[in-house]
């Protein structure tokens, strides 16, 4: 009685809280009164849930929120007391609440009708007129919206923020679609969103929800009409038969919704469990720094909320069914029939046990929307973390760009005091080098006139020099006549005395022995005339000679005398302009200190700039980094409350699966026994019972995670947050050291450009001493030329004319020697009969000769002490020479003995022999003449040159005549002692000896003549000998560089080693920089022995600026050769006077040029007009014919573009390569800049190759080359093995063909030590060849290169190349250089198979 009333009552509420009016209630559902209504609820579960979903709707549909708000808390509490509670008391008070609201709700509407404004009014009594619902809308937004209108508010932030509260209480107050539609307008954050649902949307929705409500309503009705009418209208017999076939029709209907139920309820899970497992996974990679699979989880999320909604719709099918099956079971009851109950009880359970499987199914739902939540927050707090630990580290950057902006303040603070200090250094030397400047000047004056008059001096001196000379030639014809004359008769002293003898063996040829003794008087006396004429017309040239002698000495005194005193001049000025100098040079030091030091405090300034301009970025990015960890915390608190709500729908749906499967398997236990269905349901229930359980606890658990995680993030947000304020306050510090390291900078730049500007003025001051030094050396050496020019002529004429005499004196006395000592003979052998003492007579006398020839030529070579080795060398050369004039007078001597003695066949033979010693002494004569001559045109030539010397050493003149001569001049004393064997007249020893003898005799006794500077009769030979010599040591400065190929430098002297040494030093590239000159790469030959020579720095021989286009050489230096290495100190850059250069070939350019060149004594080298080519090297021409030259320049453009790579093609291959190399650990690339084969490697190779294979077509000619294109590796002997193998591996790996191995270190490529493979690249299939080298191998491969070169060249026996070494000589050197490589372990086994 007491549920029907209830259900009486529930019913009544219903219609009244949806209409206000009570809902006629069907009649089989009235129950009768009940006088008391019993507290204690005793509901069936068909009955709780009815009354539950009564008040469900009651709670989504009542048309007072103080109704829906009492029906929710009733159905919050989850017990049937509350509902029934609320059906009892609840819904009376909330209804009396709701009408003592709307009377206050109305009065206030009409206090608002008569007071408010226009709009408030107008709107007040439109909601007075609509009713109940009209004034409460009016009341919760209406009148806000009018009285806006009315007083118009701007878009504030309060005012955005007052609307958006607004709205919040929209929807606590609203039904379900003003929570939707405001719910989603919030979600936007947008404020136009939101005002527009405050103004427009609300009433829209909550228009809706009213609407719902009224539909509703009559639906309820409609039900009831349709029990009512079913009710009424079946007869008891019918009803029966009917609700039997009802309840079978739904128990087959039950069992297919209970069996998709299940699979629904199996598949959700199936989706749970999947989710958990990857959960699970995750978590095991998040301390590494893994993350949820969000997109994953989603996934099984979704099917497990499909698999739910399938198992939801399920029950809804079901209520369906159970609800026909009640009311069967209760048409069953009216009709008095028992048959068909059981049927109905087991489908009840069957139903029962579908909803337990679809509340199972949303438990599983709810469990993967907390598994998802809960990876969701732990993302969350993983990120958080992350960005809180990425603010803490941009705050310790942060604080260390700080400190970096302090310490690069304090540097520049020091650096503006250096440079301040060096700025007033600068200006105290400018002081300095301009006075020196202005002394050095009045010095060149002085020099100047001094030169003057050592010039007229020297004039006079040259034209008494000449007049001398030309008597002294003369003097050499009469004294020639005179030889001639005492020559006959001493013929014919021998004719007489051999008549004489004669006669003893033959009285009877007196008359003609006296006949012949008259002969030899006559001759005689025809002869003494002739010599008493040459006599007196040598003794008049000798006078002539001697008197001009002595006015050219008297001139060269003067002479000297102003050069002297110009030369103390010129000291004076040097030491002048060397004081300049180092003031310049100390000025231009403390300037570049001073721009050393603005440039280190301006980069320091920069640097804290820099530093500061850091220091702002990390603070950013320590504030980015807390608003991003605020809103990974924010995001972890979302997923921690969905968690949550879903932890807390699964307990829920957990409790009602509990509720449905208990009342399923109460049920179904009764029938079990005996009936399929029943067992069925009680399976499913006892599965769906265990499932909601597990997905209840694991919701909870994922709840209770996720919360936890929420927490952490929220702590490291606030730790982030914290980190931003001492973030900034690093940064306004560091701004602070850097304004500070500014002004630093400004003051020591300010400084700089002052010393900068003393050092340049210092620097002028210096160069214009130079100029004036340079004025003052070129008057001294002006007048020291003159003065030497008149020392020359002075001395010269004087030694020559002496020399002269004494030669033809001798050569007189040992004419008349060979008579006398041959008369002699013949007279001590008249009376000895032994032969042996004759022959030992013979000899006496012969050695006798030898020895006074030797003693009187020795005695004219007389040499100063000096000098010694430099005679001794000459004398051994002449003497074997002189042995066929020494011999044949020996021989001459014996024959007139013979012929003395009576030997007529002797004295034929001494006849003729006679006239071979006559000739010989004729041509040393000649010799002596020449040898005159010579030196007479030299003295004329720097005669010649007296005035231009005058004007300078850059006039065209002087460049092709003067500047030779004079530059011989100077280097004379050094090619006699370094050179002495150069300058004897090999070719005329060869062809003729006497006139050789004679050429020599004059020339090494010039040489000896103290003061006259060592000049020789061989001047132009000599010249020309200096020039060849200077041609490779010389170099023309274009741009600050310049190449000298070969120069020489003395070695030091070393204990245990040979005095004297010198080095040859090849391939020294200059540069000049910061006012020396430097070469890096160069090498040493030290007693054929190779070395490398060290960095070397030379000092320039005068202003920086003076250099550039002028012809430079290497002065000085000394050598030192620590660990192998050659090192050279004090060497200077001198600029040099004109010197030809090699007559190099010029390199062809276009055809006209080859054209020109062609047709010039010396081709061109390169692509001839004829399409050939050619190219001398090392004296050595080599030659292609034009095929070859063709074919070998299509493959040097093929190697160009493969190594350059092709727009919209390969790439690259350099750069290809690089980038493999890169991968190797401990590669070093080298040799960059010589990646592609030189055009005339590849030809001198091909043409070297054109000889040794003449059958090959140009195209196998050129196939063969595999290393146009060609790289190197360099790795460290302990690396070197693996290094190798792994680049072979990377290579290979990228699809490159290894086609060739040439290893070196196995000793098959001659003395090369190291491995080269040859590759083809499989983008383009070009070859190009990749070395592999230890450091060592690969600087002895680029020093050694020059020697294998030579060695390449085709051979010969003559000396080639600059070294002028043979063949074999480069040979041995390569050698040597090699044996200095260690081969790394294991580099001769590598095994590397071809392919790829």
């Amino acid at each position: 009685m007491r549920r029907s009333a209830l259900r009486l009552a529930l019913t009544a509420v219903l219609g009244l809280a949806l209409t206000g009016t009570v809902v006629t209630v069907p009649a089989h559902a009235v129950p009768k009164p009940a006088a008391v209504v019993a507290s204690t609820v005793d509901w069936t579960e068909e009955e709780a849930d009815w009354y539950r979903d009564s008040v469900a709707d009651i709670a989504l549909y009542a048309a007072e929120p103080e109704v829906r708000a009492a029906a929710e808390a009733a159905l919050a509490a989850r017990t049937d007391q509350a509902v029934a509670d609320f059906v009892e008391t609840g819904w009376a008070k909330a209804r009396l609440a709701a009408t003592q609201r709307k009377t206050r709700d109305k009065n206030q509407v009409k206090t608002w009708a008569t007071s408010g404004g226009t709009n408030v009014k107008k709107a007040a009594n439109l909601a007075l007129a609509g009713g109940d619902y009209a004034i409460s809308e009016f009341v919760a937004y209406g009148y806000e919206i009018a009285d806006r209108l009315d007083h118009p508010v701007g878009d504030t932030a309060v005012e955005r923020e007052r609307i958006y509260q607004r709205v919040e209480l929209m929807i606590t107050i609203g039904g379900p679609t003003v929570v939707a539609e405001g719910s989603t307008a919030l979600a936007s954050g947008d404020a136009a969103v939101i005002a527009d649902f405050y103004s427009v949307g609300y009433a829209a929705a909550n228009r809706t929800d009213w609407d719902n409500r009224e539909r509703v309503r009559i639906a309820i009705e409609q039900r009831n009409q349709t029990l009512d009418d079913l009710t009424a209208g079946a007869s008891a017999a019918a009803a029966g038969a009917r609700a039997r076939a009802e309840i079978i029709a739904a128990n087959i209907d039950g069992l297919r919704y209970l069996e998709d139920a299940l699979l629904a309820m199996r598949q959700a899970a199936a989706a749970a469990n999947a989710a958990e497992q990857v959960f699970e996974q995750d978590r095991v990679l998040r301390p590494s720094g893994g993350r949820g699979r969000t997109a994953l989880l989603e996934a099984h999320k979704a099917d497990a909320i499909a698999q739910a909604d399938r198992a939801s719709r399920t029950a809804l099918q079901m209520n369906a069914v159970l609800a026909r099956v009640q009311v069967a079971a209760n048409d069953l009851t009216e009709s008095g029939q028992a048959h068909g109950q059981d049927w109905a009880q087991v489908t009840v359970s069957v139903g029962f046990s579908a909803q337990a499987a679809a509340h199972a199914a949303a438990t599983a739902s709810a469990a993967v929307t907390a598994t998802l939540a809960d990876s969701l927050a732990l993302d969350a707090d993983q990120n958080a973390t992350l960005r809180a630990n990425n603010a803490a580290r941009w705050l310790a950057e942060t604080r260390h760009q700080e400190k970096v902006a302090a310490d690069q303040a304090l540097v520049a603070r020091q650096q503006q005091k250096i440079a301040e200090a060096a700025a007033k250094r600068a200006k105290d030397q400018r002081g300095i080098a301009e006075a020196a400047a202005t002394d050095a000047r009045g010095h060149a004056d002085n020099a100047k006139k001094l030169r003057a008059e050592a010039q007229r001096a020297s004039d006079n001196a040259v034209a008494q020099a000449q007049i001398a000379s030309a008597a002294q030639i003369e003097a050499n014809d009469a004294v020639q006549r005179e030889s001639g004359a005492i020559d006959r008769l001493n013929r014919a002293g021998e004719e007489l005395s051999a008549a004489t003898n004669r006669c003893y063996a033959a009285e009877e040829e007196y008359n003609a022995v006296t006949a012949a003794l008259a002969k030899a008087r006559a001759e005689a006396e025809a002869a003494g005339q002739d010599a008493d004429e040459a006599t007196r017309d040598l003794k008049i040239q000798a006078d002539r000679a001697r008197d001009a002698f002595h006015a050219a000495q008297a001139w060269a005194d003067r002479a000297r005398a102003a050069a002297d005193a110009a030369r103390d001049e010129a000291e004076k000025a040097g030491a002048a302009a060397k004081q300049a100098r180092n003031a310049a040079k100390a000025a231009q030091q403390n300037a570049l200190t001073a721009r050393r030091a603005s440039d280190k405090a301006g980069q320091a300034a920069v640097g804290s700039v820099h530093a500061a301009e850091l220091a702002r970025v990390d603070a950013e990015r320590v504030q980015d980094e807390a608003i991003a960890a605020v809103r990974e915390a924010g995001q972890a608190i979302v997923q921690a409350d969905i968690a949550g709500n879903a932890s807390g729908s699964a307990a829920a749906l957990a409790q009602l699966t509990i509720d449905r499967a208990g009342t399923a398997a109460y049920i179904a236990t009764r029938f079990a026994a005996v009936n399929a269905d029943a067992r069925a349901a009680l399976t499913v229930s006892s599965e769906a019972l265990v499932l909601a359980q597990e997905q209840s606890a694991a919701a909870a658990k994922r709840a209770t995670e996720a919360e936890a995680a929420a927490a952490h993030a929220n702590a490291q947000a606030r730790d982030a947050v914290d980190d931003i304020k001492p973030a900034y306050e690093s940064v306004a510090r560091a701004v602070d050291s850097a304004k500070v390291a500014i002004g630093a900078a400004n003051k020591a730049y300010e400084a700089a450009v002052a010393a900068t500007n003393d050092a340049n003025n210092a620097t002028t001051a210096a160069q214009s001493a130079t100029r004036w030094e340079l004025v003052a050396q070129r008057e001294a050496g002006v007048a020291d030329n003159a003065a030497q020019t008149a020392s020359l002529a002075a001395a010269g004429a004087g030694r020559a004319s002496a020399s002269i005499d004494r030669a033809y004196a001798w050569a007189k006395t040992a004419t008349a020697g060979i008579h006398t000592q041959a008369k002699k003979l013949a007279d001590a052998l008249k009376g000895i009969q032994d032969e042996k003492a004759r022959q030992d007579a013979i000899l006496r006398e012969q050695q006798e000769f030898e020895d006074r020839v030797e003693e009187g030529i020795l005695n004219y070579l007389k040499c100063q002490v000096a000098m010694a080795d430099a005679c001794k060398k000459l004398w051994n050369l002449v003497q074997p020479h002189l042995r066929t004039a020494l011999d044949a007078s020996k021989n001459h001597i014996a024959l007139l003995a013979d012929c003395y003695t009576g030997d007529k066949a002797a004295c034929d033979e001494a006849q003729a022999n006679g006239d071979k010693v006559q000739e010989f002494f004729i041509q040393t004569g000649a010799g002596l003449v020449e040898g005159a001559k010579n030196l007479v045109k030299g003295l004329k030539s720097l005669a010649d040159c007296g005035s231009w010397i005058v004007v300078g050493f850059s006039g065209d003149y002087f460049k092709e005549n003067c500047g030779k001569t004079v530059e011989g001049f100077r280097q004379m004393p050094a090619m006699l002692r370094d050179h002495p064997l150069e300058l004897i007249h090999i070719t005329e020893w060869r062809e003729n000896p006497g006139k050789a003898f004679g050429l020599t005799l004059f020339d090494v006794g010039s040489f000896a003549l103290p003061g006259v500077g060592q000049v020789s009769g061989a001047l132009t030979k000599t010249v020309g000998a200096l020039s060849n010599l200077l041609r490779l040591s010389v170099t023309k400065i274009s741009s600050g560089l310049g190449r000298i190929e070969r120069f020489a430098v003395r070695v030091a002297d070393v204990p245990g080693a040979p005095t004297g040494r010198i080095a040859k030093i090849t391939g020294a590239g200059l540069r000049l920089e910061n006012g020396v000159a430097k070469f890096d790469e160069a090498i040493a030959l030290i007693d054929d022995k190779v070395y490398r020579v060290d960095s070397t720095t030379a000092r320039l021989d005068g202003p920086a600026g003076g250099f550039e286009g002028s012809v430079v050489h290497f002065d000085g230096g000394l050598i030192s050769i620590e660990n192998g290495i050659v090192k050279i100190r004090d060497l200077v850059l001198k600029p040099g006077h004109d010197v030809d250069l090699p007559e190099t070939p010029p390199t062809c350019r276009v055809l006209a040029a080859a054209r020109a060149a062609a047709m010039a004594a010396i081709p061109c080298n390169g692509t001839q007009p004829d399409g050939s080519w050619y190219n001398i090297e090392n004296d050595i021409p080599l030659t292609l014919n034009r095929a070859d030259n063709e074919a070998a320049d299509a493959a040097l453009e093929a190697a160009r573009r493969v190594e350059a790579g092709v727009p919209g093609g390969p790439r690259s291959l350099t750069f290809r390569i690089q980038e493999l190399l890169q991968k190797v650990p401990g590669a070093t690339r080298e040799g960059h800049a010589f990646r592609l084969k030189g055009a005339d490697s590849l030809k001198r190779k091909l043409a070297g190759d054109r000889k040794n294979k003449p059958d090959l077509t140009p195209a196998e000619l050129v196939d063969g080359i595999g290393d146009n294109i060609r790289y190197t590796a360099l790795f460290e002997g302990t690396r070197y093995i693996a290094g190798v193998q792994d680049s072979v591996r990377v290579l290979k790996a990228q699809g490159y063909e290894l086609v060739k191995v040439k290893n070196g270190w196995a000793g098959g490529m001659g003395n090369y030590r190291g491995l080269n493979l040859t590759w083809r690249d499989g983008e383009t299939g070009h070859l190009f060849e990749l070395q592999f080298h230890t450091p060592d191998s690969f600087w002895i491969n680029k020093a050694e290169h020059y020697f294998f070169e030579l060695t390449r060249l085709p051979k010969t026996d003559g000396k080639v190349g600059e070294l002028e070494l043979t063949q074999k000589a480069a040979e041995e050197i390569s050698v040597g250089m090699w044996s200095h490589v260690t081969p790394p372990p294991g580099a001769a086994d590598l095994n590397l198979p071809l392919g790829r």
